[in-house]
Parts: structure tokens; sequence; C-alpha cells
């Protein structure tokens, strides 16, 4: 009897311990179950961080969006910029390749600064939403140009040909309707008596130009040459010297008075009158009916206009802004 009685209790002191056992695996399982759940989602949440952090980059980059620096860059170059975040635990850097003119594919990504393997990646295409102007020529007038004094237009070499390219081979220097008067080096093309030559340029029209002014100037405005990406005046305008650069847009007559130099981009539609020697041009210039005759160089005045399409683009460039397409391949990490 005394065996047995030793023999159950053995057996019951055996399963005892393991139901212990067993016990002790399921509370050892649950609890590593338990951490990695805990740590999954800390994972979960601080991606999610992450992800925020990395739409404030996108809105940073934009906000320090620098033209001049991105007209400078050659297509399929690219550049890489650290950008700061609010958040200090955050790493953020900006990939940005020019793949067309206007266009730019943006790889944007923000790490956890301790964990380089957790981060949130975006990609955007921005795309610069500009003017585009009429590349028939260098001067296109909406009537007749009478030309006592020195007129002279020449295609001017650039620094930036690399990036937009020079004058196509068959840009003709003046541009006026068919029936019109114009010096002989002229060419007559339907283009410069349409309307939308003048109003239309290319997605943006000349309301959204107007009103898209940097510089406003009234009606008779009497100045030295401004300089913004837009200026707009209301009517007549005149010029007396000095050096600007943008895109002129005037309502009513342009008189240029003065040694004047401009580089850009001039739209007179009101026409245009030189009264002045020593006036450099550099772009192109549209000018509008209005004035009988539309445009006229006095004969003791001299201008020289250089056709330069890249510095067109150029002055176009600023006069845009940049405009992110929708966000497209969000990649938050795995």
């Amino acid at each position: 009897m005394r065996r047995n009685a030793a023999r159950r209790s053995g057996v019951a002191l055996l399963l005892a311990l393991v139901v212990l056992a067993v016990a002790a695996s399921f509370l050892v399982a649950g609890f590593y179950a338990a951490r990695n759940s805990v740590t999954a989602d800390r994972l979960l949440f601080r991606t999610a961080q992450l992800s925020a952090d990395n739409d404030l980059a996108a809105v940073a980059l934009l906000a320090a969006w620098d033209s001049a620096r991105a007209f400078g860059q050659a297509i399929g170059a690219t550049n890489s910029v650290s950008i700061a975040n609010p958040d200090s635990r955050t790493v953020s850097r900006a990939w940005t390749t020019r793949f067309a003119s206007r266009a730019y594919w943006v790889t944007l990504q923000s790490n956890d600064a301790a964990d380089s393997s957790t981060f949130s990646r975006s990609i955007i295409i921005l795309r610069v939403a500009g003017p585009e102007f009429p590349p028939d020529g260098g001067l296109i007038v909406d009537g007749d140009v009478r030309a006592d004094g020195l007129l002279e237009i020449v295609a001017a070499d650039s620094a930036l040909a690399a990036v937009c390219g020079g004058a196509s081979a068959d840009w003709s220097p003046l541009i006026v309707p068919l029936g019109y008067s114009a010096p002989a080096f002229a060419a007559s093309k339907a283009v410069a008596g349409q309307t939308s030559t003048y109003t239309n340029f290319g997605e943006m029209s000349l309301p959204q130009l107007t009103d898209a002014a940097a510089l406003e100037l009234p009606a008779g405005a009497v100045l030295s040459a401004p300089t913004a990406p837009i200026i707009h005046a209301r009517g007549d305008l005149e010029l007396t010297g000095g050096s600007g650069r943008g895109v002129l847009l005037v309502d009513g007559q342009l008189l240029l008075s003065g040694p004047v130099s401009f580089h850009g981009v001039i739209e007179s539609l009101g026409g245009l009158k030189v009264t002045s020697s020593g006036v450099l041009l550099a772009g192109m210039v549209l000018v509008g009916g209005g004035a009988a005759p539309a445009m006229s160089v006095k004969s003791s005045a001299g201008m020289k206009l250089q056709y330069d399409p890249c510095l067109i683009e150029e002055v176009s460039w600023h006069a845009g802004s940049i405009r992110p397409l929708s966000p497209w391949g969000w990649a938050p990490a795995p």
C-alpha cells in the first residue's frame, strides 16, 4: 500500500510539473506576443508621424523653391537638398530631377533620426506653370512700322543655350501683318494681326498675367526702366532711362525717350515709339495696334533688339509659379 501511495504521489508531482511548464510557456508566449504587438504599434505610429513630417517637408520645399537655381539645372540632372523639419527626431531630404523643360520629379524621404531604417517616402511631380510667348520673331507688330532712325534686330548668343536652346533657324527679325508697311527685312505673317498673339500665352492669358503683376504702374507713369517678374502699366508709359528686367505689359503706348535697356518680354498694346538713341532691348517685343504707325523710330533715335529665346524662357519662368501634381507613389517603410 505504501508503495502504491508513493507511486501515485510521484505521478501527481510529475503532472503538476508538466502543467506548470505548459502554463509558463503560455505566459512567456503571451509576454512576447504582447511585446511584439507594442513594438509593431510603436513602429506603425512612428511611421505615421514620419509620413506627416514628409508632408511638411514637401510644403517647406515649395516655400523655399529657388527659381533661378531650378532654371539653371540641366535636364536629366538631380539635385539633393536637406530640409529643416520642426520635429527634431526627423531628418528630411529631397532629391529633385529635372526631366523636362518645366517639369521636375521630386523624391522626398523623412527618416527617424535614431533609426534610419524607419522612414516615409513620397514622390511628387512639380511643374512650372508660366506664359509661353510666340517663337516666330523678335519684334511682332500689329500695324505699320516706320523706322526713320536705326532699327537693328539680331539673334543673341546666350549662356543658357544648353538649357533652353538657341533661336530657331526660321525665326524672323520683324513680323507685321500682310498689307502693312515695314522695313525690307520684315516678314509678313498672319500671327502679327491675330488677337490671340497678344492675349493668349500658352496656359496663361493676358488678364491672368496682369492680375499676377508684382509691380503696378498708373496710366501716364514716367520713370526709369523697372525690374519685377511681371510689370503692368494701366495706360501709357514713358521710360526715360535705366535698366530693367522681367515681363512688361503696357495697356497703352510705350514711349522710350532715353537711353533705356530692358531684358525680357515687352508687350505694348497701344503702340511703341522710340525718340532716343541708345535703346537696347533683349528678349522679344510685341506691339499691338492703336497708334498710326503702330511702331516708330524717330530719325535721330536708335533701337537695337537682341532676340534671345533663352532670356524669354527665363523671364517666363519667373513670371510663372511652381505647382505640384497629385502626390503619386506614396511608399511608407515596411
